[in-house]
């Protein structure tokens, strides 16, 4: 999505904001003033096209202070509109520089196969991987 289309919707007030956008922006003592600035000078660092309604995108940008804030815009291009979806402080913990994603390991999907594929070995005790005794 080009950011452009959200900037121009905030300056000429066509934004509509969700409940839910309203209420985590409250929770996380967000104003929509640092909301806007934080769009009008950020970057798409995640675009959902195919999104319904409407295409919509993760927007990271930051406050008037420096402190990072994700929002997520839906863009209606027949009437220019923007929606403000959902806004939260992104968890340092989930994301490289604000903007990538940190890759979950792949361990839960590993003892998934395991389990999902886990066949009996009739030759042996019914103990499977790491102790687990299976019925």
């Amino acid at each position: 999505m080009d950011i452009e289309h959200l900037t121009d919707a905030i300056r000429n007030s066509r934004v509509r904001i969700t409940d839910h956008a309203d209420e985590e922006a409250f929770d996380d003592g967000l104003t929509f003033e640092e909301i806007y600035f934080s769009v009008l000078y950020g970057e798409v660092i995640e675009d959902y096209p195919n999104d319904k309604p409407y295409p919509s995108c993760l927007i990271m940008g930051k406050n008037f202070s420096g402190q990072p804030i994700h929002s997520v815009w839906g863009y209606n291009p027949d009437n220019r509109w923007t929606v403000l979806i959902t806004v939260y402080r992104p968890d340092p913990g989930r994301w490289i520089d604000w903007k990538v994603r940190v890759k979950q390991g792949n361990h839960l999907r590993n003892v998934l196969y395991v389990v999902v594929n886990w066949k009996p070995n009739k030759s042996k005790s019914s103990f499977g991987a790491a102790g687990i005794r299976f019925p």
